[in-house]
């Protein structure tokens, strides 16, 4: 006859005795949704990089122009360390809904590279939070639903998964849980 002999319950209650000296898994996972936000606010409104690692896309030139505020009717500044920079985005013209017409456009002040960073006005990365969900959880989205909206519209124009987590926000997550459970 054969025996096996096993150490799963010297193993179950040193992992028991780790989690408990993680404490609340709630806080843990709140920081590690907190930490996890910060990256991908970075990876996806600045760095303009998608989840599986390549750039999302590139702007065109039109609404490069209006990122920039670069139009024929744009005023510059005529003086000073700032000569040749833009003063204001101009106003807008006949091609404008009548309302607008004449009317200050919006200076957004975004830089003229043209790499998708799905950020204009940057409500959308503002907005963009950890949210508490049912059952002790947390989830990073968005709490305006027009933003949420937003970031799927996103998604479907670039064909590609960006608001997903990358994998160098797994191992982040891999890495504070491990540090959590190894104290």
């Amino acid at each position: 006859m054969i025996t096996v002999s096993t150490n799963i319950n010297q193993v179950v209650r040193l992992t028991n005795a780790r989690l408990d000296r993680v404490g609340k898994t709630d806080q843990l996972l709140r920081v590690c949704a907190i930490s996890v936000l910060a990256l991908m606010k970075k990876r996806i409104h600045q760095d303009g990089i998608a989840s599986d690692g390549t750039q999302i896309g590139t702007y065109s030139k039109g609404y490069m122009k209006i990122r920039t505020g670069n139009f024929r009717n744009s005023a510059r500044v005529t003086r000073g360390a700032n000569v040749g920079k833009l003063k204001d985005a101009g106003v807008f013209t006949k091609k404008a809904a009548e309302a607008k017409r004449g009317t200050a456009r919006p200076k957004y002040n975004r830089g003229t590279d043209t790499k998708v960073i799905a950020s204009l006005t940057r409500e959308m990365e503002n907005d963009m939070k950890v949210i508490s969900l049912p059952g002790g959880s947390y989830g990073i989205g968005f709490s305006n639903k027009h933003n949420f909206d937003k970031s799927q519209w996103v998604t479907a124009t670039y064909k590609k998964p960006i608001f997903n987590l990358a994998q160098t926000e797994i191992s982040a997550i891999n890495d504070i849980v491990t540090d959590a459970l190894s104290r």
